[in-house]
């Protein structure tokens, strides 16, 4: 209860919901932005919970952060802050901005969220990926492996017969008179010996010596020694 008016009889009971009573019993006022009073004859207002806010005076509840917004702020008095693009919640009443997914990196876009810089998600680039969430950057795949799409979450090896592109968003055959049988290869392939040249892109292996030649080492560009082919 209390009373607003000098040499009353009784004191008032009516400050209702919305409304809290001031401390020395003077007055009843109505619960500022921020917060609220479901019952009445109240000696204080509740702020509003991280989630929810009110912008309007008097009120009963708190609002509810709307669908793509969210907060964190104890006793906000205005709209919950929108998340940035690939963030927004599905939910009403969240209290963070979603975590960029794997495939994805945060990215600074302009606003702030509860005066913090607000970061936004872009799906990481052909020749990156990222297997975590909410990562700074993507990484690049290694040397001998490759991914041609955006948003992705780990790379392929370049097969037997190929290598891996400088920026790694794909694979080149092994050019003509080179072979490899490694997978994951980040270099161009090596050279076949003399007489074991190929003579077609994308071998895994030299050709074999012919009848009528013998095999010989020779010095090798991939592995010491070789075997190459004279004539007998």
């Amino acid at each position: 209860q209390y009373q607003n008016q000098l040499k009353q009889s009784s004191c008032k009971d009516d400050c209702g919901a919305g409304s809290y009573i001031a401390a020395d019993k003077s007055a009843c006022s109505v619960c500022n932005i921020g917060q609220y009073q479901e019952l009445e004859e109240q000696a204080f207002c509740v702020p509003c919970i991280p989630g929810k806010y009110n912008n309007l005076f008097g009120q009963v509840v708190c609002k509810e952060c709307e669908v793509g917004t969210a907060s964190s702020i104890l006793k906000r008095n205005d709209s919950c802050p929108e998340c940035p693009a690939g963030r927004a919640p599905l939910n009403n009443g969240s209290i963070t901005c979603l975590d960029c997914l794997a495939g994805q990196f945060k990215e600074s876009v302009d606003g702030e969220d509860d005066g913090k810089e607000q970061t936004g998600c872009s799906e990481c680039s052909a020749g990156k990926y990222s297997e975590a969430s909410n990562v700074d950057s993507c990484t690049a795949c290694d040397d001998g492996d490759y991914q041609t799409e955006e948003g992705k979450t780990a790379c392929f090896p370049c097969l037997p017969g190929k290598y891996g592109k400088a920026d790694h968003t794909g694979c080149i055959d092994c050019a003509i008179g080179t072979a490899s049988m490694n997978a994951s290869r980040g270099t161009p392939c090596p050279s076949c010996a003399t007489g074991r040249e190929t003579d077609s892109l994308g071998a895994t292996q030299c050709k074999e010596c012919l009848a009528g030649q013998f095999k010989e080492s020779v010095d090798g560009k991939d592995n010491g020694r070789e075997h190459g082919c004279s004539e007998c």
